[in-house]
C-alpha cells in the first residue's frame, strides 16, 4: 500500500470516528435558561408524569335526581377543584403528549390533599388527548416549569385565591409545586387551543 492510499484510509477513518462520536451528542434546542428544566434533562424514551389541580368557584349548581326531576342549589359560593393528569414521552426529538381529565371534583372547602404524588384509583382519569407536541410547546413547557415554587402549608386550602398546583414524576423528581401565576398547563399549550381536543 502507498502512502497516498495509507493517507486515504487514515483520513476515511478519522471522519467516520467523528462522526460516529458526534452521534453521540445530543445539541439541545432548548435556550439555556430553559436548560435546567425537568423536560430539557429528559433522556430517550424517558416520561414525565404531571398532576394539576386548581380550583373553580360554582355560584350555582344543578343536580337531577333518579326521577329525572332538576334541582338548582343556590348558595354562598363552593369551590370545586379540577384536575388533569399529563403524560409526556420523548422518542429521540419527538414528544407525545396524553392528556386525561377526572370527574373527581367534591371536594368543596377541603384541602388538595388529595392530591398525592402517587396516583389513585378514584380519580377516575379517562384519557380525552394523544398527540405530539410540537416544538414550540415543549419549549412552552420547559417555561411552565420556570414559574413553579415549593408549596407551603397554606397553599393546601381550596380557595380562589391560591393558584393552580403541580405534581411532576419522572426517575429524578416526585415533587409538588404551587405556581406564581395562575396560568393553566392545558391553557399554555397550542395543541390545546387548535381543536383537537
Amino acid at each position: 500500500m502507498n502512502k497516498k492510499n495509507q493517507n486515504t484510509l487514515l483520513l476515511t477513518a478519522l471522519v467516520c470516528l467523528i462522526v460516529v462520536f458526534c452521534s453521540f451528542i445530543s445539541v439541545s434546542f432548548f435556550p439555556e435558561h430553559l436548560q435546567n428544566t425537568n423536560i430539557a434533562k429528559l433522556k430517550e424514551v424517558d416520561s414525565l408524569l404531571y398532576f394539576q389541580c386548581h380550583s373553580e368557584v360554582v355560584k350555582e349548581q344543578k343536580v337531577t335526581t333518579t326521577d329525572g326531576k332538576v334541582i338548582e342549589l343556590k348558595g354562598k359560593n363552593q369551590f370545586i377543584t379540577i384536575t388533569e393528569k399529563f403524560k409526556l414521552f420523548k422518542n429521540g426529538e419527538v414528544y407525545r403528549l396524553l392528556h386525561y381529565n377526572s370527574p373527581t371534583t367534591y371536594y368543596p372547602n377541603k384541602k388538595y390533599a388529595y392530591l398525592k404524588l402517587t396516583e389513585k384509583d378514584y380519580w377516575g382519569f379517562s384519557l380525552d388527548m394523544d398527540t405530539i407536541l410540537p416544538k414550540e410547546d415543549v419549549l412552552r413547557l420547559a417555561a411552565y416549569e420556570t414559574k413553579l415554587r415549593s408549596i407551603t402549608e397554606y397553599d393546601f386550602k381550596v380557595m380562589n385565591t391560591n393558584g393552580p398546583q403541580l405534581i411532576i414524576n419522572g426517575k429524578k423528581i416526585s415533587e409538588q409545586f404551587r405556581l406564581t401565576e395562575n396560568i393553566l398547563l392545558s391553557n399554555s399549550l397550542s395543541v390545546f387551543n387548535n381543536g383537537k381536543k
